[in-house]
């Protein structure tokens, strides 16, 4: 996430956590360096919620002295849905229906793959190779996805052979 301070003056920035320990800012997409607990803006991975307290404080001039502002900037970590299957076929026939049914930890809109937007789906099979991705999104807009494989069988093929026979005359059928 990204943190800033802003102000039209020159001024000094400190960023604490809650336990007044200074938070380093790194620069944007760089965990490695150019990072600094002084900074007007930068980045801040977060993982838990999170209470950070910047303090702005003017540059002191000649015969003035410098003014000081504290403000707590609060930041809530939405989690992502973790999607957990209910109900999935695993192996299917060629041409007739999978059936996946999901539900996820935490209050979610879905959409799928073939543009259902319910948390189930059931569609026909009409391929060997058959993937279904499902995303979930949560109220905060985290989204998680995840693909489904369905093991699909081939239809056993049955060669219709004509014949003719006697009455009470037998056949062997291969």
């Amino acid at each position: 996430i990204e943190v800033k301070a802003e102000s039209g003056q020159a001024l000094d920035y400190t960023w604490k956590d809650k336990d007044g320990k200074d938070v380093v800012l790194y620069a944007k997409d760089e965990f490695t360096h150019d990072n600094s607990s002084n900074r007007q803006s930068g980045w801040l991975p977060i993982t838990s919620d999170t209470t950070l307290y910047v303090t702005a404080k003017s540059r002191q001039q000649e015969g003035m002295k410098g003014c000081e502002e504290i403000e707590e900037i609060t930041i809530k970590a939405d989690a992502f849905p973790e999607i957990f299957v209910v109900k999935a076929s695993d192996t299917v026939c060629l041409g007739t229906s999978a059936y996946i049914q999901v539900r996820t930890d935490i209050t979610s809109s879905f959409s799928w793959s073939n543009g259902s937007d319910n948390n189930y789906i059931q569609e026909v099979v009409n391929k060997n190779d058959s993937r279904f991705t499902v995303s979930a999104t949560s109220e905060a807009g985290c989204t998680s996805d995840t693909t489904f494989s369905v093991n699909v069988w081939e239809l056993p093929t049955i060669q219709k052979i004509d014949t003719s026979i006697c009455y009470n005359d037998s056949v062997k059928l291969v």
